[in-house]
């Protein structure tokens, strides 16, 4: 990872430290208002916003200790992450490494990387088929390499070994029991 990559990854893991501070500073501040603001006794009026800040204090509050522990402790904020509803910084580099390399042919891909192993040509080549088919993404910069559960934080490995299976099943199957 480059120098400038960590930089923003320390500002993104920063501003995402901050979240919960910034909800809890005005929660707090509507609660001590409202909870001194004058009233008239057996009145309503200052009830519900007060009830409002309160809820979400009692969630904020235990999330801006779990901050703040290890944030004390480290002198960095702590890595949260939002997935899914943000990508991981591991995700984020996957995919950046993919746009930023060339992409290979089938022919190119097997020549590269497994050529001299003595794997089957067409062994990698459909594995790397069935993967961009799961994930809906353009496999070609794929390298063996990479970490292939960075493609995304939902990837269910249960089923890329079902589709693995189902695609290699008679093939592959017999040659791995003479083998053995």
């Amino acid at each position: 990872m480059t120098e400038v990559e960590d930089l923003a990854d320390e500002k993104r893991r920063f501003y995402i430290a901050l979240v919960p501070f910034v909800i809890a500073i005005p929660c707090l501040i509507l609660a001590v208002v409202f909870c001194f603001w004058p009233h008239e006794p057996r009145s309503f009026s200052n009830a519900i916003p007060f009830g409002i800040a309160g809820a979400i204090l009692v969630f904020d509050l235990p999330a801006c200790i779990y901050v703040l522990i290890p944030w004390l402790r480290t002198g960095k904020p702590p890595e949260l992450s939002f997935a899914p509803l943000a990508p991981s910084p591991e995700q984020r580099r996957f995919h950046r490494n993919l746009r930023e390399r060339p992409k290979l042919s089938d022919a190119e891909f097997y020549q590269t990387f497994f050529a001299d192993t003595g794997i089957p040509e067409q062994l990698p080549i459909r594995l790397r088929m069935i993967l961009e088919d799961l994930l809906g993404i353009n496999l070609g910069a794929l390298r063996p390499e990479d970490n292939i559960a960075c493609a995304n934080d939902d990837l269910d490995f249960v089923d890329v070994i079902r589709r693995v299976e189902d695609n290699f099943e008679d093939r592959y199957s017999v040659r791995i029991v003479e083998n053995n």
